[in-house]
């Protein structure tokens, strides 16, 4: 041992996810500024789960977006259709075969919703593109009629009312149908008892700030509309209640299909990060994931797309130079952490008999946090602790051995990285370690780097680090 030589040993006790929202110093060590492709629930570090493909067929010509149709059956049970649109059709899973039921469309990203008029269940579409429609697992028929029929890139239920948004003509109104009748939109019903209230109609909401409307959702009893720059909500009942109000954030939506009802929260893709509406104003909650959110293809971001599972808020971006989303940022909202995930693409996300299902731009509909790699592509995780002085400054600092416990979930092993002054000193290691394992470096500065080799998955607790410390 070296003249004036300490020991020290640097532990981390928990793991807790992502923080890239202040300096490094400023970080705990479970968190990292740099990560992926591992998750780190209940203060464990684990190699995500994969993806495994939920159907083997390739639905023809790719797919836009996953959907399910309900229809009750006499028995009381639940009769569940598995829909997938391509750019041009919308097919059907008949359990064997993916089936064409609608040709023709301009555009196979929809917006849709549930819904049952009298006795008949059905499904009501929408793509801003083509009149919207709806299908009662038979037959397909525009929605509406002459002299008025809707469009819009976004559709809800509010009160038995449908409300839609986002046509391109008119990129600031809000259109909804008569209660208990998604075909009547015109603003007065004269066969009504009170042809105003009994009617459809429209609201405006200019804001005359360049923004458009993205999309809505209802939320709290109140029917939301996401601008891009603002956030605005009507209250009432009916027609001749309505009041439109401006909710507090300094943000608005870019994204339609990352705005995602959470049950008793919001959440949504701003540009400013992602934001969280709680029914009283909207602030953003990804400080902790600021880079990989600058990071993003800006004229590509309106591809973005959400869904909440799970308690957790998942979200789909196209990152760096990629077209399509290529990023997954995973916030559970119980802990607040985030994760970040890569090496797999999702254009559309289902919850489907209680699986989290996705599509991807092959064509695929896969199973989301299944099986042990990214459907055959082996997964490539690494996790950095942040760059530390572990408080000696001036000094120099030796690594002399790792412990850890380690739990593995598949053959290959785990290369722990010391990283002194930009240089590292790495091991690998396949088994149990109750002894520790040699590790040698040297430096003023260091973080450990934890990474996956060939694909493994693990599990990691409480590592730690012994050093011994040179004062100078």
């Amino acid at each position: 041992m070296y003249q004036d030589e300490q020991s020290q040993k640097f532990s981390i006790p928990t793991f807790s996810g992502y923080n890239q929202a202040v300096d490094e110093s400023q970080l705990s060590p479970g968190q990292t500024p740099d990560g992926q492709n591992f998750i780190s629930r209940q203060g464990i570090l684990e190699v995500t789960p994969g993806n495994v493909k939920y159907i083997a067929s390739i639905v023809p010509g790719g797919v836009q977006t996953l959907m399910s149709f309900f229809k009750n059956q006499a028995d009381g049970t639940v009769q569940r259709t598995l829909l997938a649109s391509s750019p041009t059709t919308i097919y059907k899973w008949t359990g064997s075969a993916w089936q064409s039921i609608k040709t023709g469309l301009q555009s196979g990203r929809f917006s849709y919703i549930n819904y049952q008029k009298g006795l008949t269940e059905i499904i009501i579409l929408t793509n801003g593109i083509d009149a919207m429609f709806k299908w009662d697992g038979v037959t397909f028929q525009d929605l509406g009629g002459a002299p008025f029929t809707p469009k819009g890139t976004s559709v809800s239920l509010h009160y038995e009312r449908v409300w839609v948004t986002g046509n391109r003509a008119e990129p600031n109104m809000v259109y909804f149908s008569k209660d208990m009748n998604p075909d009547y939109w015109e603003e007065v019903d004269p066969l009504g008892p009170d042809p105003e209230a009994d009617a459809g109609g429209n609201v405006d909401i200019p804001t005359w700030d360049g923004g458009v409307n993205i999309g809505l959702s209802t939320i709290f009893d109140d029917v939301v509309i996401f601008k891009t720059y603002s956030l605005w909500k009507i209250l009432g009942t009916y027609p001749g209640q309505y009041e439109k109000i401006r909710i507090h954030s300094s943000s608005g939506a870019i994204a339609q299909r990352s705005i995602v009802d959470g049950g008793i929260i919001c959440l949504f893709l701003s540009m400013d990060g992602v934001f969280v509406y709680n029914g009283v104003q909207a602030s953003s909650i990804s400080h902790a994931i600021k880079d990989v959110i600058k990071n993003m293809n800006k004229a590509y971001r309106d591809k973005a797309v959400g869904v909440f599972y799970n308690n957790r808020y998942i979200l789909a971006i196209p990152e760096g130079t990629n077209t399509e989303n290529s990023t997954i940022v995973d916030y559970d909202t119980l802990t607040q952490q985030w994760d970040v995930m890569r090496g797999f693409n999702v254009n559309s996300f289902l919850i489907y008999n209680d699986t989290l299902l996705f599509s991807n731009n092959a064509g695929y509909i896969l199973e989301y946090d299944k099986g042990n790699d990214f459907d055959g592509v082996p997964i490539v995780a690494y996790w950095d602790t942040p760059d530390t002085t572990y408080g000696n400054l001036n000094k120099t600092m030796r690594s002399t051995k790792v412990y850890a416990d380690i739990e593995f979930l598949t053959v290959g092993g785990v290369k722990i990285s010391a990283v002194f002054d930009k240089k590292p000193a790495s091991i690998t290691i396949t088994g149990a370690i109750p002894k520790g394992k040699r590790l040698r470096g040297s430096g003023r500065k260091f973080h450990l780097r934890f990474e996956n080799v060939a694909g493994s998955r693990f599990k990691l607790r409480q590592p730690e680090l012994h050093l011994d410390i040179d004062e100078d």
